[in-house]
């Protein structure tokens, strides 16, 4: 069993029991193609560091061209799909990241509630973990979608491979209200195993 299925459900309760559904999960955001305000302002609830006037103003005008590409991406798509929208997802990733305060770590914490059965928060505890599964082309920066989607076939191989365990934590958390896809459950728990300082607690 990997690590950060070791105590999984503990972990996963609390997590959400402190915070962790109120503040982001269980705040809601129309899963269409449209960023709102809100939605960028959501992101602030997992420490996205998108809370300043001129940061939020800055995505907000140049939100045009995400919303185009997202539009592409089917709103029932998941990462457990036979079919997974990979050129879409880069090109999504790429656009992201040409956006001044809007790389894979804070994109990804907006983008999750508007796909969550297919884009996982992607922080740098997460970067960190799959880094080194995933060897980087010479032709591919820190920031590059082709390597973001790289990272996420990974993460996706994880995902299938522990199907019916995630898919019962997701049945436990639902019990309490908490309603989180597989894709938050797997990212939450390498999260918790991985990041360092406790800040989780």
């Amino acid at each position: 069993m990997r690590d950060y299925l070791n105590n999984a459900e503990d972990r996963l309760h609390r997590y959400f029991g402190a915070g962790g559904w109120e503040l982001y999960d269980g705040l809601p955001v129309a899963q269409n193609s449209t960023l709102t305000v809100a939605d960028l302002l959501a992101s602030v609830a997992l420490n996205s560091g998108l809370d300043t006037r001129r940061q939020v103003w800055e995505v907000w005008i140049a939100r045009q061209p995400i919303e185009r590409v997202l539009d592409r991406i089917p709103l029932e798509a998941s990462l457990k799909d036979a079919d997974v929208p990979w050129d879409d997802l880069r090109d999504l990733m790429d656009v992201c990241c040409a956006t001044r305060n809007l790389l894979w770590p804070v994109a990804t914490k907006i983008l999750h509630k508007k796909r969550p059965a297919l884009i996982p928060v992607y922080d740098r505890h997460m970067w960190t973990f799959y880094k080194p599964q995933v060897p980087r082309q010479r032709s591919w920066s820190d920031w590059d979608g082709r390597w973001w989607v790289a990272c996420l076939k990974v993460f996706r191989e994880h995902l299938l491979e522990h199907r019916s365990e995630i898919h019962g934590l997701c049945e436990l958390l639902a019990r309490n209200g908490w309603h989180v896809t597989p894709v938050r459950v797997l990212e939450v728990l390498i999260w918790m195993a991985h990041e360092p300082t406790g800040e989780y607690r």
